[in-house]
């Protein structure tokens, strides 16, 4: 059972008949500080912080305005083309990375797709030969060429 005193009594007292919504900084407690002034004292910060908030808020009230109408008529439309743009590359990169369409590439290798590489390995290989090989890799080169053809 909690020991009674006087000043324990009275200090629970005020803090009943006090009103709920107020926290210790508005009643002036600071720390483990008693608020040591009267409760009209305290009434008058009270009301000195609300005329306050009016006269601060008062002439920011259209900078607020202006900044929430920039929000919603710039700032969502940008926010949705972002995200749209951000799905679509993801999307894209899926596709890329999983080799779908139209990302799909497959070689197939048939005797028509061989033909065709074996001539035009033999129409270039003759002026690659001239101009990019040196004399002594003609015999090497031909060999090449022979089982090519």
């Amino acid at each position: 059972e909690p020991l009674r005193t006087a000043r324990g009594e009275a200090a629970a007292l005020r803090a009943a008949t006090e009103s709920q919504g107020m926290n210790s900084s508005d009643r002036g407690l600071s720390g483990g500080q008693n608020a040591g002034g009267s409760s009209a004292n305290q009434r008058s910060d009270t009301k000195c912080v609300e005329v306050l908030e009016y006269i601060i808020c008062i002439p920011l009230t259209p900078v607020f305005w202006l900044g929430e109408c920039f929000v919603s008529v710039v700032g969502k439309p940008i926010y949705r083309l972002g995200s749209k743009a951000y799905a679509n590359t993801r999307r894209q990169g899926q596709l890329f990375l999983n080799g779908m369409k139209p990302y799909s590439f497959s070689i197939r290798i048939t005797a028509v797709n061989i033909l065709v590489l074996c001539s035009a390995w033999y129409m270039f290989i003759d002026q690659a030969r001239l101009a990019f090989f040196p004399p002594s890799s003609d015999d090497a080169l031909s060999i090449v060429s022979l089982i090519v053809w």
